[in-house]
C-alpha cells in the first residue's frame, strides 16, 4: 500500500495527545515538539536528543510561554 492508497482510504488525520495539553492546544493553537523544544530550557545536546530518535517515553518541561508542556 502507498502513501496515496492510504489516504485515500483514510483522509482524515488525527493527532493524539495527552488529555492535560488539551486546554493549552485549543488556547494557544498546536504547536511542533520542534518549537517547543526549540523555546525550551534544554541546550543542543539535549535537544537533539529529544528530537532525533523516537520518544520511548513523555518529556514533560516547563515552557517559557505556555507553562507546563508534555511532548
Amino acid at each position: 500500500m502507498t502513501p496515496e492508497d492510504l489516504a485515500a482510504l483514510h483522509p482524515r488525520l488525527y493527532h493524539i495527545t495527552f488529555a492535560a495539553n488539551a486546554s493549552a492546544i485549543r488556547s494557544n493553537g498546536f504547536h511542533p515538539p520542534a518549537a517547543l523544544v526549540a523555546e525550551g530550557p534544554f541546550d543542543e545536546a539535549k535537544r537533539q536528543a529529544i528530537l532525533g530518535q523516537r520518544r520511548p517515553c513523555p518529556v514533560t518541561f516547563l515552557h517559557r510561554r505556555f507553562g507546563t508542556v508534555t511532548i
